[in-house]
């Protein structure tokens, strides 16, 4: 007799019930399903448990400090870090630096760890959105509802205090990143969605948030944003 489908610990579901609560809503849904069957069955990655620790207020001045190099003008701070800017950054010893390395930037993890060289960890690239993105959502010490507000913040680049399809996107896409990275999803292509299938089903959900305000204040809105 097969064994039943492992249940979530963090919901008292299986994937497989997760599975049918979507296709009854959304029968033609791609929620990239193999994606989500491997990060949400998957323990904890040993890299995240010491950033997951960090309070919110941490994290506002990393996002500060970040922004600051950008001299606070609109998409203008730096998509990447290189392993000593993510250590002065993140607060962080080097050796933490390039586990996380390790994850999001394979090949410049490889090429360092061979050759010890400055320069090498010079052209290390940390991509930064997925990295905050990730530890914020995986955070153990933040609420949900701090996590939200906060992420919102981040990717409200115009600062006009409401969301766009474009800025809703990108904030999906740096989540989709960041657990691909965190899970060590980014050579496995079985797995790891092209970047078209995660636009659409960013897309999908900001129409869906959309149509819920609608439906429940009555209210139309001007253009695609919220």
């Amino acid at each position: 007799e097969p064994l039943p489908p492992r249940r979530l610990s963090f919901v008292g579901m299986s994937i497989n019930d997760v599975w049918q609560a979507i296709q009854e809503e959304e029968p033609f849904l791609d929620w990239l399903p193999e994606f989500w069957d491997r990060v949400l069955t998957a323990p904890c990655p040993a890299a995240c448990k010491t950033l997951a620790l960090r309070s919110l207020a941490n994290w506002v001045a990393i996002y500060n400090r970040w922004q600051a190099v950008g001299e606070w003008k609109p998409g203008q701070a730096p998509r990447f870090f290189n392993a000593f800017e993510a250590q002065q950054m993140l607060g962080i010893p080097l050796p933490r630096v390039m586990d996380f390395v390790k994850l999001f930037d394979p090949p410049g993890y490889a090429r360092a760890n061979q050759t010890k060289s400055p320069q090498d960890y010079v052209r290390i690239k940390l991509p930064v959105s997925p990295l905050i993105t990730v530890c914020i959502l995986m955070s153990t010490a933040i609420c949900k509802k701090q996590k939200i507000r906060f992420l919102l913040g981040v990717f409200d680049e115009n600062d006009n205090r409401t969301f766009e399809e474009e800025e809703f996107v990108e904030m999906l896409l740096a989540l989709f990143r960041g657990m691909a990275a965190m899970f060590n999803l980014l050579n496995m292509k079985e797995v790891l969605p092209s970047v078209q299938r995660m636009e659409a089903l960013a897309k999908h959900l900001f129409r869906r948030i959309i149509d819920f305000y609608q439906v429940k204040t009555g209210n139309g809105l001007v253009g695609d944003s919220v």
